[in-house]
């Protein structure tokens, strides 16, 4: 009968069942200790019709019933916290198998209900029964529950009793108050929740002159996640004021505290939504879904998501008019490129083989010239940004275009060049044209090399590596991996240096056979994630003449690696420049290091190894 737990729905049955459990608590508090006073009187009880809930249940006869309401009642009082235990609950113990069974059925336990003990009685949670006792007891008890409970439980609770009725309201400021009677130092991280109830009673109670008190209090609060939960109510009740200046001050002060929290996201939306300033919500709550979504391990953050995402819609346009006044053109860009993805045009761009050789070229004479004026339109403009009209009027006079790789790679260009933030969450619908172009365009198995030698590749290349970038950027390892993968059997000879990136990839998934059959294609390779990688995949598959003659040929070209690897931090280089490196030079060995340091500590014995092979080498 009880293959899932009693959860609250709308209907009138959980409505029932919620005033049987608000009438057994106090049952419970009348017969306590005496766990079999109370079972008995439930279950006479039930099997009396006192209890509405039990007509809602499918039961034959009165035995069955008798027997399903001592089931109940021994859920209840395992439950429920008995002030006699300290406010804890005492649970009964479990019959042994050949007992008679607890629901009175006269069967033995292994018979009868033993194989409800997997889950199948009925669940009803402590913190329920705990919120309808705390209802109950006296006022003197109440303001002494903080001693015996769970502060964030005493904070739900608090919480939805503020939602009722003003008098439920008063008395959750009984149950929380003398939390915060206390001195600061016995004040913990575990208060947060205890203090945003509080701040919320006191608005349900119309005590302003007590919220601020708690507020300026708090404001001053040697713990970080209480100040800036205090800063946080500051900041909204200025910007209620007008007074926008002193609320963006008090926010940067809690970010500066503490940036990692991810209440900031939805204080910074409302405070831009309260000023009006609908372009810049738009802009951080697109940043914040992000952010939040990789602070999100285990679903804590679902609901502040789906927050946000609410107050946020249509980003890119939005975005284009935020950044119109010092971009112009930008949301005019935008518009066409949105117009683009709704209804992408045919490709003006197709792949022709010469003997061992790929090369790009126009589909045909139409789609030569229309590429030929929109390069001489660009060769004239040392910053397209300046003086955006001519170009985006070309774009807008001819909307193929945007089936155009050389275009496509064009804009790219242009729109990472824009000093704004995140340019590329802002031109989203380049990311989704450039995709499906390229998806189009470049074969999964190509007959012969796409090659970067040739000028007429490159932009198509690059707008791949633009997507790989944007992948990784996202967090979408996989389907990054994939198209570097794809990236490799194109362009074989990697103008762009996928290949080591794929290698660490590799080896971050077990696939060392698959590094050992990547590097063999690369044998003189300077790359130092090759070389070393190569080694490691090699000592993986327990290859030890190969991967000590690798290993060596590594440290020969690549000196600093092995000490790097073996430090427990490294300071980044000051002669460390993003995208150049040093062959066999200190930035080579941090970099390295940031890259792969993980993957041979979590190897067994590399490191051990390497530290043996580096000594022989010297």
């Amino acid at each position: 009968m009880f293959d899932e737990p009693v959860e609250a729905d709308s209907g009138e049955a959980f409505e029932a069942f919620e005033e049987m459990l608000r009438q057994s608590v106090q049952f419970v508090i009348n017969t306590e200790p005496d766990a079999e006073k109370f079972i008995n009187l439930y279950t006479k009880l039930a099997t009396d019709d006192f209890f509405e809930f039990f007509r809602y249940l499918d039961t034959e006869g009165k035995d069955e019933l008798r027997c399903l309401a001592r089931l109940f009642a021994i859920q209840i009082w395992n439950g429920t916290p008995l002030p006699s235990n300290n406010y804890r609950p005492q649970p009964l113990p479990l019959p042994k198998r050949n007992d008679p069974c607890f629901c009175g059925s006269g069967r033995k336990y292994k018979q009868c209900c033993a194989r409800l003990d997997a889950g199948g009685l009925p669940l009803i949670a402590t913190e329920m029964l705990t919120g309808l006792l705390l209802e109950q007891i006296t006022q003197a008890e109440l303001k002494q529950a903080y001693l015996h409970f769970s502060h964030d439980l005493l904070a739900f609770i608090a919480g939805e009793w503020a939602k009722e009725d003003e008098a439920m309201a008063k008395r959750a400021l009984l149950l929380l108050d003398p939390i915060f009677k206390q001195p600061d130092a016995k004040l913990t991280h575990r208060d947060e929740m205890a203090l945003d109830a509080m701040f919320e009673i006191c608005s349900a109670l119309d005590k302003p002159r007590k919220k601020s008190a708690l507020i300026k209090r708090m404001m001053n609060h040697p713990v970080k996640v209480l100040q800036t939960a205090a800063l946080h109510r500051q900041c909204t009740i200025l910007s209620d004021q007008g007074k926008d200046d002193e609320a963006w001050a008090c926010f940067k002060k809690a970010q500066r505290i503490n940036p990692n929290d991810p209440a900031l996201s939805h204080l910074e939306i409302l405070l831009l939504m309260q000023q009006g300033k609908t372009d810049q919500m738009q802009q951080r709550g697109a940043y914040w879904i992000k952010r939040l979504g990789k602070m999100n391990r285990d679903g804590e953050l679902d609901e502040l998501i789906a927050m946000i995402k609410e107050m946020v819609s249509d980003t890119p346009t939005a975005m284009g008019n935020l950044i119109e006044h010092d971009t112009p053109g930008a949301a005019r860009l935008i518009a066409w490129l949105k117009s683009a993805c709704q209804s992408p045009p045919p490709l003006l761009n197709r792949i022709q083989v010469y003997d061992d050789a790929s090369i790009i070229e126009p589909k045909n004479k139409r789609a030569a010239i229309l590429e030929r004026d929109w390069l001489k339109l660009l060769m004239y403009c040392d910053d397209p940004w300046e003086k955006p009209d001519k170009w985006l009027a070309e774009l807008e006079a001819h909307p193929e275009l945007a089936g155009s790789c050389n275009v496509l790679d064009d804009l790219i260009q242009m729109v990472r060049e824009l000093d704004t933030p995140n340019p590329m969450l802002t031109f989203e619908p380049l990311l989704m044209l450039s995709m499906f172009q390229v998806k189009r365009l470049l074969p999964e198995q190509p007959k012969a090399p796409l090659e970067w030698g040739f000028i007429q590749n490159r932009p198509a290349l690059r707008m791949l590596g633009f997507m790989i970038a944007s992948m990784v950027q996202m967090d979408d390892q996989q389907t990054a991996l994939e198209m570097m993968e794809w990236s490799l059997r194109l362009n074989p000879n990697d103008n762009e240096g996928m290949r080591s990136e794929v290698v660490n990839a590799y080896l971050q998934l077990g696939r060392n056979e698959d590094v050992v059959a990547l590097c063999e294609h690369y044998p003189e390779d300077i790359d130092v994630s090759i070389n070393f990688g190569h080694a490691l995949a090699l000592f993986r598959l327990g290859k030890e003449h190969a991967a000590n003659k690798r290993l060596i040929e590594a440290i020969e070209c690549s000196p600093r690696i092995p000490g790097a690897l073996q430090h427990k931090r490294m300071k980044e280089p000051k002669s460390f420049h993003p995208g150049y490196i040093t062959v066999g030079g200190e930035d080579e060995a941090w970099h390295y290091r940031e890259c792969a340091c993980d993957l041979w500590a979590d190897t067994p014995g590399a490191l051990v190894w390497l530290k043996r092979v580096a000594k022989v080498v010297k």
